[in-house]
Protein backbone atom coordinates (compact mmCIF):
# COMPACT_ATOMS: atom_id res chain seq x y z
CA UNK A 1 0.00 0.00 0.00
CA UNK A 2 1.28 3.72 -0.88
CA UNK A 3 1.77 5.72 2.75
CA UNK A 4 3.21 8.48 0.90
CA UNK A 5 1.95 9.08 -2.66
CA UNK A 6 4.48 12.28 -2.95
CA UNK A 7 7.22 9.82 -2.85
CA UNK A 8 6.20 6.38 -4.37
CA UNK A 9 6.31 4.85 -0.83
CA UNK A 10 4.81 1.94 0.29
CA UNK A 11 4.43 0.38 3.36
CA UNK A 12 7.08 -2.23 2.49
CA UNK A 13 9.62 0.58 1.78
CA UNK A 14 9.18 1.92 4.82
CA UNK A 15 9.38 -1.35 6.98
CA UNK A 16 12.53 -2.22 5.31
CA UNK A 17 14.00 1.22 6.00
CA UNK A 18 12.63 0.51 9.38
CA UNK A 19 14.37 -3.01 9.37
CA UNK A 20 17.47 -1.40 8.47
CA UNK A 21 17.60 0.83 11.42
CA UNK A 22 15.72 3.60 10.63
CA UNK A 23 13.55 4.92 13.57
CA UNK A 24 12.13 8.23 13.24
CA UNK A 25 10.35 9.42 9.67
CA UNK A 26 13.59 11.32 9.10
CA UNK A 27 15.57 8.42 8.75
CA UNK A 28 13.45 6.76 6.75
CA UNK A 29 12.90 9.45 4.40
CA UNK A 30 17.03 9.33 4.14
CA UNK A 31 17.09 5.57 3.79
CA UNK A 32 14.78 5.44 1.06
CA UNK A 33 16.69 8.70 -1.01
CA UNK A 34 13.77 11.13 -0.50
CA UNK A 35 12.37 14.60 1.37
CA UNK A 36 9.02 14.48 3.09
CA UNK A 37 7.03 16.89 0.89
CA UNK A 38 3.39 17.94 1.71
CA UNK A 39 3.99 15.74 5.70
CA UNK A 40 0.50 14.21 5.01
CA UNK A 41 2.23 10.87 4.89
CA UNK A 42 3.83 11.84 8.97
CA UNK A 43 1.21 10.02 10.69
CA UNK A 44 1.07 6.55 8.80
CA UNK A 45 4.66 6.83 8.69
CA UNK A 46 4.45 7.04 13.00
CA UNK A 47 1.67 4.11 12.82
CA UNK A 48 4.20 1.97 11.61
CA UNK A 49 6.84 3.28 13.71
CA UNK A 50 5.10 2.32 16.52
CA UNK A 51 3.79 -0.92 15.20
CA UNK A 52 7.52 -1.86 14.43
CA UNK A 53 8.07 -0.68 18.03
CA UNK A 54 5.59 -3.06 19.57
CA UNK A 55 6.09 -6.06 17.83
CA UNK A 56 10.01 -5.99 18.76
CA UNK A 57 9.56 -4.52 22.04
CA UNK A 58 11.90 -7.32 24.11
CA UNK A 59 14.62 -7.14 21.62
CA UNK A 60 14.16 -3.77 19.81
CA UNK A 61 16.99 -0.68 19.42
CA UNK A 62 14.07 1.52 18.51
CA UNK A 63 13.15 4.32 20.74
CA UNK A 64 9.30 5.49 21.41
CA UNK A 65 8.60 8.52 19.35
CA UNK A 66 6.97 11.45 21.00
CA UNK A 67 3.86 12.07 18.39
CA UNK A 68 3.28 15.73 19.48
CA UNK A 69 4.77 17.57 16.82
CA UNK A 70 6.41 17.09 13.48
CA UNK A 71 9.59 18.93 14.58
CA UNK A 72 9.68 16.08 17.70
CA UNK A 73 9.59 13.36 15.28
CA UNK A 74 12.23 14.94 13.09
CA UNK A 75 9.94 15.56 10.12
CA UNK A 76 10.59 19.32 8.86
CA UNK A 77 8.36 20.43 5.58
CA UNK A 78 10.70 21.59 3.00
Amino acid sequence: MIICSCNALSDKDIKAAIQSGASRPSEIYTARKCRVQCGNCTSGIVCLLKEAIRQNSTNSTLCPIPADSPAQLGVYPQ
